[in-house]
């Protein structure tokens, strides 16, 4: 049996991605595991795989396999190895292969563990093992007392006693295996849960695994055209929010493969509405993807009590909701709002008697919401009949008065030091015009061309990094890339910086979300660029014929690894376009433009 390296190269993990994280987590039936691990995943907002619980979902859907899954967990056998790992690597991949799990009631089995190797192997990296150990008279005590209530199927004498068996026979010797290569962590699980958890605190923090702050959540709702879309803009900018729509998170799954697209199209070609555990699963899909950092406007969510069951389930053990922002509008003056916007949208459903089911609909499924955060005292309601300025002046003064509008140190959002990102292709002009904005508007210019070729010619650990990186043809790691980016601006005195070639593609832009001490902001993208027969003319007098061919190929990686980064950034208003096709002193004078209008010149 061997354990995967978090550094090892695999097919299964393209472009060296963020690995997902997993410790394992054993224990024998009733010591206790369920209950500590719903403690670690509040404080370490760790997602919790229970493979006990996949096995009885997967056997609750029918099927083939669900006859033969209900037999062997009421005989207490093992299930097929490779159909246990299958289900876990069918979970993790649907979350998007990243983020930090405990997968508990995993490895059993010697079997188990050869199934991982051979299936998951190195696309994920497995931590080490936390063992609770408990005396089975201890255990059988726990289990009958709950199968009292439980109704479980498996919480009776006769198979207690099976599952003791198996559990001897079947995973003390994995366990003890895994003490032989040091990845074994033992916890006493007879004391009560609140003494346990104190010492599993104690053995995480030994192993280097750190508490997460969680995020904070602002959910928003509001009646077709009550203007909350609009509001959600203004806040996101003003307040540093992640504006998330549920119907964007929709749309932007169905273009990508893997399991969730395949239910999605599934579902919507039946005709079907997408299940609540499936919408709130993709919003914990996009959390990870940020790496659950910062603060998060939900837009149109919970519409319904389905809606508020599945956060409960979901994510409600992994973030912090503030409040409930209601938008307040009548049913006149919506309409009045939508049969305007009718006519420039094109929208199908921008009709009145379309409009008249929509607020039908609104009002008998989302507005007993409101009476659900009422009675938690996290509902705000603001007035949105009036003016578009005035409605945001009245959100702002809810945010102060709430004190939303501050950061986790109490510090206004738009203070402190921030980054202006500039990507764009050879011959786009970025030098020229980074210089001239540099000397126009007070920023501080670095190129990541630059710092990397600076740090070469040191001795250091990165250095090499690099060389090796260079010498294979491979991209540099994001986290050496940032961290010398980093360096440079704390050893600058300037507070706005310009940083030619950054971010080059997504694991440059997650090492700068993952940089948990990192109180710069990344105000901006601002992505330079021109026809490819533009840039063929300035690439052919700039460069030897020779060295062409190079470039055009460096030109079309890059096109595909910031396409990504700059949809994300248009989705959040954080994205500044500049056609360079005009001349330079023409390019600059749209750049003077844009940064007067976001008023970038202070």
């Amino acid at each position: 049996m061997g354990c995967s390296s978090s550094n090892s190269a695999d097919v299964n993990n393209p472009g060296n991605a963020p690995k997902a994280e997993v410790i394992f987590i054993l224990g024998g039936p009733g010591s206790g595991k369920g209950t500590q691990c719903e403690k670690m995943v509040k404080d370490y907002c760790f997602l919790h795989i229970s493979t006990g619980d996949l096995l009885r979902a997967e056997r609750q859907k029918g099927g083939p396999d669900a006859e033969e899954l209900e037999n062997i967990m009421r005989e207490g056998k093992l299930v097929p190895s490779d159909t246990l790992v299958k289900l876990i690597k069918k979970e993790i991949e649907s979350l998007g292969n990243t983020g930090r799990y405990i997968l508990d009631g995993f490895p059993r089995s010697q079997d188990n563990w050869q199934s991982w190797n051979k299936i998951i192997g190195n696309s994920v990296n497995a931590r080490f093992l936390l063992m609770f150990e408990c005396s089975e008279a201890v255990m059988e005590q726990r289990l009958l007392k709950r199968g009292e209530t439980s109704g479980r199927a498996d919480d009776n004498a006769e198979t207690i006693k099976k599952r003791f068996a198996t559990f001897m026979n079947e995973t003390q010797p994995v366990v003890q295996d895994f003490e032989k290569r040091n990845m074994v962590v033992k916890i006493s699980a007879e004391a009560t849960p609140d003494e346990v958890y104190e010492n599993v605190k104690k053995s995480l923090t030994n192993k280097g695994v750190q508490p997460l702050k969680r995020p904070e959540v602002l959910f928003v709702l509001g009646g077709p055209g009550s203007g909350k879309g609009t509001q959600c803009a203004r806040i996101s900018k003003d307040f540093s929010y992640v504006h998330l729509s549920t119907g964007d998170l929709l749309r932007e799954e169905q273009k990508k493969e893997g399991p969730m697209q395949a239910e999605l199209k599934s579902i919507m070609e039946a005709g079907k509405l997408v299940p609540s555990d499936l919408v709130v699963k993709l919003m914990k899909k996009e959390l990870l993807r940020r790496q659950f950092k910062g603060k998060y406007l939900l837009d149109g969510f919970p519409r319904n009590q389905e809606n508020i069951d599945s956060w409960n389930k979901i994510l409600a053990p992994l973030v912090d909701v503030n409040c409930l922002l209601y938008f307040e509008c009548s049913d006149a003056e919506m309409t009045k709002r939508l049969l305007e916007r009718a006519k420039t949208s094109g929208r199908a459903d921008d009709n009145e008697e379309t409009i008249k089911k929509r607020l039908t609909t609104f009002h008998s499924e989302t507005k007993p919401v409101l009476g659900v955060f009422k009675d938690q005292n996290k509902l705000k309601v603001i007035n949105s009949e009036q003016l578009v300025d005035v409605v945001y002046s009245n959100v702002k003064k809810q945010f102060k008065s709430s004190g939303l509008a501050v950061t986790q140190n109490g510090q206004r959002p738009a203070k402190g030091k921030y980054v202006i990102g500039l990507i764009g292709a050879p011959g786009t002009g970025k030098q020229v015009q980074s210089q001239r904005i540099s000397k126009r508007f007070g920023f501080q210019h670095f190129s990541t061309k630059l710092l990397i070729r600076d740090e070469i010619k040191k001795n250091t650990q990165d250095s090499q990094i690099i060389k090796d990186c260079q010498k294979n043809n491979q991209p540099i790691p994001g986290k050496v890339v940032v961290k010398l980016i980093i360096a440079a601006i704390n050893q600058s005195k300037a507070r706005k910086f310009i940083i030619d070639g950054f971010p080059r593609n997504e694991d440059n832009l997650n090492a700068w979300y993952a940089q948990t001490n990192n109180p710069i902001r990344l105000k901006y993208i601002m992505c330079f660029s021109c026809s490819q027969e533009v840039l063929d003319k300035r690439i052919a007098a700039d460069v030897a014929k020779k060295d062409q061919a190079s470039i055009q190929r460096k030109v079309e990686i890059l096109n595909n690894q910031t396409n990504q980064i700059i949809q994300m950034f248009k989705k959040d208003e954080r994205l500044i376009e500049i056609n360079t096709e005009p001349t330079i002193d023409e390019v600059f004078a749209e750049i003077e433009k844009v940064f007067n209008a976001k008023k970038l010149d202070r």
